[in-house]
């Protein structure tokens, strides 16, 4: 899980066939600001670099989804660390638990399920939970 203590933004602004372009990057680092700032610096040189051979680039960093899925982590506060566990705010003010280890499940269903749907699912989704804690802790 990737959950930077310290963010910088670096950017450059050039000329590209009559047209100014800017190109805006984050950099990220759990070791300093500075950290941070060279390693925005870097990946706003790598941009510049792909816009120099291509000719075009994505001109700012895009918000992805969660667990660094494009390689960019979780651009929120840190709020709390406790150990592996990372509690963030998001954009909307709450507060998030970011964790390696827990299995979150969220089931939207129109009609009200009967008890045995509930309890089925229950016990298929903790049998799930238990083997998957089982083949992890091996």
């Amino acid at each position: 899980m990737i959950v930077p203590k310290y963010w910088s933004e670096s950017k450059i602004t050039k000329n590209v066939n009559g047209k100014q372009v800017t190109i805006k990057r984050f950099g990220w680092s759990d070791i300093s600001e500075a950290e941070a700032n060279e390693h925005a610096k870097e990946r706003v040189k790598d941009a510049e670099k792909l816009l120099d051979t291509k000719g075009d680039v994505r001109r700012i960093d895009h918000k992805v989804a969660y667990n660094g899925a494009e390689g960019l982590p979780i651009r929120e506060e840190v709020i709390s660390t406790h150990r592996d566990n990372v509690i963030t705010r998001n954009s909307y003010g709450s507060l998030c638990i970011n964790t390696p280890n827990v299995f979150f499940s969220d089931i939207d269903i129109d009609n009200t399920p009967t008890f045995s749907f509930n309890f089925i699912s229950t016990v298929i989704l903790l049998s799930l939970t238990i083997f998957i804690g089982i083949i992890s802790s091996s």
